[in-house]
């Protein structure tokens, strides 16, 4: 997974692309989760690996922009160090496949036995056709 997060932050140096979502650490993941379930979001949930980074970051996908990406891959690796017992990181972000008035979202948090967990909550039809049919 490291070989991948650095690959992929290193093509977005290199190429001249920096994170610039907008995200915010809230100390309470189960009201986040709560709230977007109450309000009719669609969920997806998984450990982050490099198989699900990789097929988010697929050119079929094209759900996810490379930004979005790279936001995910920097705040995993910090999620990693931080080991977070409550919270979560909230990633707002649109794709060319919903209205940006959907207001996509993506929580990344820490669970001792499974590591890095990431939920994505989208209104979008189009993007849940286009989410990963299984978890990883």
């Amino acid at each position: 997974m490291k070989l991948l997060l650095k690959s992929i932050m290193l093509l977005f140096f290199l190429v001249g692309c920096s994170p610039d979502e907008d995200y915010s650490f809230q100390e309470s993941q189960s009201e986040i989760v709560q709230k977007f379930r109450k309000e009719g979001y669609h969920e997806y949930n998984s450990r982050l690996n490099d198989i699900l980074l990789a097929d988010l970051n697929s050119l079929e996908n094209g759900i996810i922009c490379s930004s979005t990406i790279e936001t995910i891959a920097v705040l995993s690796e910090k999620i990693k160090k931080e080991k977070h017992t409550v919270g979560c990181y909230v990633i707002e972000w649109n794709s060319s496949k919903s209205d940006p008035e959907d207001n996509n979202a993506i929580t990344l948090e820490w669970n001792s036995k499974y590591g890095v967990i990431i939920r994505m909550f989208t209104k979008s039809s189009l993007i849940k056709q286009h989410l990963p049919l299984n978890s990883y």
